[in-house]
């Protein structure tokens, strides 16, 4: 009896713990994006987000627990185009996904995505054997998703 409160306990605590450490348009850290929409939320714990300043999120959207974010390969890059990610309106990013702009990622409104899902503007082939797959860069295109996909 008494671990099964004390188990109850944690998870209402934890529960709100995430809750209020959640990334959101009221707090310091959302403030930092180019736009984060009312009642919009990046749940915590993310893995990675960086160079905010690059990425718009629209309203009513809730990102997942352990969700990347980024704009660019490192923190403080210069990107080319301002947002470089747009993710729009009342859409849902499942926990574990990430989404990586370096020149221009457009989610639309009402998209929902799975588990675990990975969107980048950018790739690398493998076809030169003899040359570093690092070394093998594909032009950066624009990735748009469509509303309601």
């Amino acid at each position: 009896m008494f671990g099964r409160l004390v188990g109850r306990a944690y998870v209402w605590a934890y529960t709100k713990i995430q809750f209020w450490a959640s990334i959101s348009p009221e707090n310091k850290w959302g403030k930092k994006f180019h736009h984060f929409g009312d009642r919009s939320l990046i749940m915590w714990k993310p893995t990675t987000i960086f160079n905010e300043q690059f990425i718009s999120i629209g309203e009513d959207t809730l990102i997942g627990e352990g969700v990347s974010l980024s704009a660019g390969m490192v923190p403080g890059q210069q990107c080319l185009t301002n947002p470089v990610v747009t993710i729009g309106d009342r859409c849902l990013i499942g926990r574990g996904s990430g989404i990586v702009g370096h020149f221009s990622i457009s989610i639309g409104n009402d998209v929902w995505t799975g588990h675990h899902v990975y969107i980048t503007d950018q790739n690398h082939g493998y076809e030169d054997v003899t040359r570093p797959i690092s070394q093998q860069t594909q032009p950066e295109l624009p990735v748009v998703i469509g509303d309601g996909s």
